[in-house]
C-alpha cells in the first residue's frame, strides 16, 4: 500500500513497472525529473524507483544525485543500462544504494527494484527493528500503518481494510503490546517524520503537509505530545531512531539493537 514515485519516460518499452507496482498493492505516481525534488518535499512518498534509460535527454542526472542529496532518508533504486557508460558513471557518482544493471537482471527487474526500494524504505527500516519482538500477524498490522502513511488516517478504513472492525483489530494490537489502532496510525505518521526531519531537502512545515496534517501548529503538538520533542530537536537527535526510541517506550515491546537506525 506504500505510495511509489517512479521516475521513467511516457514512452517507456518498460510498461509492466506500474503492473508490478498494483500487483503488490501499491499506489504509484509518475514524476518528471524536473517535478522530483518538489515532488519529494510535498508528497509522502516512500520510495523513488528511476528507469534511467527511458527519461529522453538525462544520461548526465544531476537531478538524481541532487535528491540523494537532499533526501537521504529516501529508499530510492535506479536502473540502468551497462551499454550507457555515462550514466552508470553518474549513477555511482550519486550515491545511489540500489543500482540495478538491466542486462544483469533480465525480466524480473523490476520486483527486484521494488522489493530493494521497500526494504530500505521507513516502514522497511521499522518492521526490521520491531520483528524479534512481534509475532506475524501483529507484524503485518504494524507493517500496514506504515503503508498506510499517505492515506487519510481513518482508523475505522484502516481497520476494515485489515479485515477487521477498530474495536476488534485495537483489542488484538493491545494484546501484542501495541497501541490502539488510531494511535498506532499516528505512530506511523510521527515514525516517517522522524525520518524525514533530518533530510536537508525538508522543513518540518513540508513534512507536516505530506503527513496530512491541518497546519504546522496540529503537527508540533503531536510530537511534543507522543515523542517530547520539536521538530528540531528530532532532526538534530537522530531522527527515526529517537522517534522509534519513543514508540518503543510507549509500547511492551524491549528495543533490542545498539546501533543507530539508518534509513536508505
Amino acid at each position: 500500500m506504500a505510495l511509489i514515485a517512479l521516475c521513467a519516460g511516457a514512452s517507456s518499452p518498460n510498461d509492466e513497472i506500474p503492473g508490478v507496482l498494483e500487483a503488490g498493492g501499491h499506489d504509484w505516481c509518475l514524476v518528471a525529473p524536473e517535478d522530483l525534488a518538489g515532488e519529494l518535499r510535498e508528497r509522502p512518498v516512500s520510495a523513488l524507483l528511476v528507469d534511467l534509460e527511458s527519461v529522453p535527454g538525462r544520461r548526465a542526472p544531476g537531478w538524481l544525485e541532487g535528491a540523494a542529496r537532499s533526501f537521504p532518508s529516501l529508499a530510492l533504486a535506479v536502473i540502468v543500462s551497462v551499454r550507457d557508460l555515462g550514466a552508470l558513471h553518474a549513477v555511482g557518482r550519486s550515491g545511489v544504494d540500489h543500482l540495478l544493471l538491466r542486462e544483469e537482471c533480465g525480466d524480473g527487474i523490476f520486483a527486484r527494484a521494488l522489493r530493494a526500494v521497500l526494504a530500505d524504505s521507513v516502514a522497511g527500516s521499522v518492521v526490521r527493528a520491531v520483528s524479534p519482538q512481534l509475532a506475524r500477524a501483529p507484524l503485518s498490522y504494524v507493517r500496514a500503518a506504515l503503508d498506510w502513511v499517505h492515506r487519510t488516517p481513518d482508523a475505522d478504513g484502516f481497520a476494515r481494510a485489515l479485515g477487521w472492525s477498530r474495536p476488534h483489530l485495537s483489542r488484538r494490537l493491545r494484546a501484542a503490546g501495541l497501541p490502539p489502532t488510531g494511535h498506532l496510525l499516528t505512530w506511523s505518521r510521527l515514525l516517517h517524520a522522524g525520518a524525514w526531519l533530518a533530510d536537508p531537502g525538508r522543513s518540518g512545515e513540508s513534512v507536516s503537509r505530506q503527513l496530512g496534517y491541518a497546519n504546522g501548529s496540529t503537527f508540533r503538538r503531536a510530537l511534543r505530545h507522543f515523542v517530547g520533542l520539536r521538530p528540531s530537536a528530532v532532526a538534530t537527535g537522530g531522527g527515526l531512531s529517537v522517534v522509534l526510541d519513543a514508540f518503543l517506550e510507549a509500547t511492551a515491546l524491549p528495543r533490542r539493537f545498539a546501533e543507530p537506525l539508518r534509513v536508505a
